[in-house]
Parts: structure tokens; sequence; C-alpha cells
């Protein structure tokens, strides 16, 4: 009985040690930063990459001088890589699904640009860029040549706010 027992759970410690061995999983730490104009949040994955990503909004609070009500708060533009925008007046969290496209890890590239690096060993990248003004962000993807294996995503934040990002990433 204890024989059963003992083959039992050494079965059931393979299995587990066979899983984590296949699935992959990545975490961008989560960071703080303050925004004023443009700032862009730029996210770089390997396509075999299944990730989640969340920015959290808190746009700055705006004081009346002739009364005694806070609690406004300033208006942020936030705009997804596909061109779509939304205006943002409150404390808000935006959670992104980045689906995988690939299912082998192993033929993905490792790649780098002036905003992002990733590799086979670290799949996963999220920078947050302070930008001068809008003609920057535009132009800025405009003369590099799309690679092969890499997804990339930029979200675009206009205003005056405090940004909260963290990613996770699970790959096989």
């Amino acid at each position: 009985m204890k024989v059963r027992g003992l083959l039992l759970l050494v079965l059931v410690l393979a299995i587990m040690l066979l899983l984590t061995s296949i699935f992959h999983y990545e975490t961008v730490a989560t960071t703080g930063y303050a925004g004023s104009g443009y700032t862009v949040v730029d996210v770089a994955k390997e396509s075999y990459v299944y990730a989640r990503v969340e920015i959290l909004v808190q746009p700055d609070i705006l004081y009346n001088a002739t009364t005694t009500m806070c609690c406004v708060y300033s208006r942020v533009s936030f705009t997804y890589p596909n061109g779509t925008s939304v205006t943002l007046n409150s404390p808000t969290t935006i959670t992104v699904v980045l689906p995988n496209t690939l299912a082998l890890g192993s033929l993905s590239p490792s790649a780098g640009g002036p905003d992002y690096y990733v590799t086979p060993a670290s799949p996963l990248s999220v920078q947050v860029i302070s930008r001068q003004n809008e003609s920057s962000i535009s132009t800025q993807r405009a003369d590099e040549a799309p690679v092969p294996g890499i997804d990339f995503y930029q979200y675009v934040l206009k205003g005056d706010f405090e940004l909260t990002v963290q990613a996770f990433g699970v790959s096989l």
C-alpha cells in the first residue's frame, strides 16, 4: 500500500515537472510614471506569447480656487494601436489581452528597436516613453520594417496623469 502511494506521488511530481518545463511565464514589473503631454506605452512580444497588459491611468486632480470642491479630474486621451481613442476623466484600469499567433516559440527571432528588446529567454517587453509632440509618435515606426515573429503594440496617452503598467505573459 505504501509503495503504491509512493509511486503515485512520483508520477504526479513527474507530470508537474513536465508541465512546468512546457509553460513559460514572464512578468514585467509594475512601474509608476507621471505623465504630462504625450506618453507612449510600447508593448513588444514574441508571437508565441499570450500576454495580458494592465494599464492604470489616474488623471491629475484639478482644484477649483473659488470653491472648496476637489476631485475634478483632468481629461486624458487614450489611443489604442488601431487608432480608436477614448477620453478618461476618472481613474481607469485598461486591460488588454494580446493573443498568441504562433504555436512554436523556437521559430521566433531575437529583435530589438529603440523602445524594446525581446528574445526567447525574455519574450515580453514593456516600455513607457515620454514624447515631445505628436509627430514624434506617428513617425516612430514608419521607418522600421516589421520583424517576423514579433508583435508590437503602441498605446498613446495625452494629458496629465499618473500611470502604472503591469504585464504578464505565458508561452508554450
